[in-house]
C-alpha cells in the first residue's frame, strides 16, 4: 500500500490498477479529505472476480456515509454499465445504514422492509434504459434534499 498520503494523490494516475487502488485506500486510511475523490476515480479498480460488482473503492466509499451520495448520482448514469453497477452497490450500502443497518450485519426492526420498500420506489436498475434511469436518479436526488 502507498503509505504516505501526501505521495498517493500521484499514484492515483497510475497505469496499474493496483498501484491507483492502493493510492486511493492509503487517503481512506488516513482520512485524508481526497480521499471520496480518489475512490470516485477508481470505482472500477480492482473488481473481485466473483461478484464483479464490488471494488475497494465501492466498500471504502459505504463509510463514508452521507458525503459519497451526492457525487455517486452522476456516477449512476456513467455510460459503462460496470461503474453504473459500482455506483448502484455503493449507493445500496450508503442508503441501508439511512434506514437502520449497522453497516456490518444488523438491521434496526423494520429497517431493512422500509429500505427494500423504499428502494423498489426509487426503481434504480444499472442495466435499466436511460431514461428510466434518469428518472430514479432524480428521485434519489429529491431525496437526499430531505436528509
Amino acid at each position: 500500500m502507498t503509505a504516505d498520503p501526501a505521495r498517493a494523490g500521484d499514484s492515483l494516475d497510475h497505469p496499474d490498477e493496483w498501484v491507483r487502488v492502493r493510492a486511493a485506500q492509503a487517503l481512506v486510511v488516513a482520512h485524508d479529505p481526497r480521499a471520496l475523490d480518489a475512490c470516485l476515480k477508481t470505482l472500477d479498480d480492482g473488481a473481485d472476480p466473483l461478484p464483479l460488482d464490488h471494488t475497494p473503492a465501492v466498500f471504502s466509499l459505504r463509510t463514508m456515509g452521507r458525503p459519497a451520495l451526492a457525487p455517486l448520482l452522476a456516477k449512476l448514469e456513467a455510460e459503462d454499465r460496470m461503474t453504473r453497477l459500482h455506483a448502484q452497490r455503493a449507493v445500496e450500502g450508503l442508503t441501508r445504514r439511512e434506514f437502520g443497518f449497522d453497516g456490518v450485519s444488523k438491521w434496526e426492526p423494520g429497517g431493512l422492509e422500509l429500505w427494500e420498500s423504499w428502494w423498489r420506489g426509487v426503481g434504480y436498475r444499472s442495466d435499466a434504459p436511460p431514461e428510466a434511469r434518469r428518472r430514479a436518479v432524480a428521485r434519489l436526488g429529491q431525496w437526499l434534499t430531505t436528509l
